[in-house]
């Protein structure tokens, strides 16, 4: 949600003892992207929520509304992505990143336990059957170095 810089000035320390809080600078959005991603394998999907007010800051207040649409990510975000998520020693998460009117992206969260259910269908189950074959693989990888 917004808030003003007087809203922020205006809380006491103990407020935000009482419930932390993380502030960004607002960002002007082209659209927004939710990225699942499981052991290499990227599903991106893309999210214009500048085409509803209420959506316009968060697309999360309902994900029933808007569409999501499959989406390729440039090599580079990849890349990063990728080198995130291993120094974060993260074998999946969703992501969630703005794209900006002039095309820049900006990343704003993984969620190592991300919904992503409802997106499976939009990919004809590819992220369940990817998730389940990834897990297979580090179960008996784990296996082996207990062995």
């Amino acid at each position: 949600m917004r808030v003003s810089l007087e809203d922020i000035k205006c809380a006491s320390g103990e407020e935000f003892k009482l419930c932390p809080h993380f502030f960004q600078e607002n960002i002007k959005k082209d659209f927004e992207l939710r990225i699942v991603y499981i052991d290499g394998v990227f599903y991106a999907f893309r999210i214009d929520s500048q085409i509803h007010e209420y959506y316009a800051t968060d697309w999360r207040r309902s994900n029933q509304i808007l569409d999501f649409i499959p989406y390729e990510l440039p090599d580079s975000v990849r890349e990063k992505l990728t080198v995130f998520m291993h120094n974060m020693g993260l074998f999946s998460g969703s992501i969630d990143m703005i794209v900006d009117p002039q095309g820049e992206y900006w990343f704003l969260e993984c969620d190592q336990d991300g919904q992503w259910a409802w997106l499976d269908s939009i990919v004809e189950g590819a992220i369940s059957d990817t998730f389940a074959h990834a897990f297979k693989y580090k179960l008996e990888e784990m296996s082996c170095e207990l062995s």
